[in-house]
């Protein structure tokens, strides 16, 4: 993990926590690797995380009208984003290494 924390708070959102919070959630940080191609979340699924990139990028993507994989973002190091889904209806996007 203190290899990857200088990524972790080098992001503005991270940074201008307090330094008490910012203790807190690295204290939960949970590394979890993904290969590329492998999915972290897919389309439909219920989800909740809240998640930091250390390395590689993340592929946020849907499928579009024509059935073809549209890319939504493309999400890199220090990177923060939350799952949290409340709504029963379906989700739209799919997240990938």
């Amino acid at each position: 993990m203190e290899h990857f924390k200088p990524v972790l708070i080098s992001s503005s959102w991270f940074s201008s926590l307090p330094e008490y919070l910012q203790n807190e959630l690295l204290g939960k940080v949970r590394l979890k690797h993904f290969k590329a191609g492998q999915q972290l979340h897919a389309k439909g699924e219920d989800g909740v995380g809240f998640y930091g990139i250390c390395e590689g990028r993340l592929r946020v993507t849907t499928i579009g009208v024509d059935g073809s994989e549209m890319l939504l973002a493309l999400l890199g190091p220090g990177t923060w984003f939350c799952l949290l889904y409340t709504s029963p209806s379906p989700r739209d996007a799919t997240l990938s290494r």
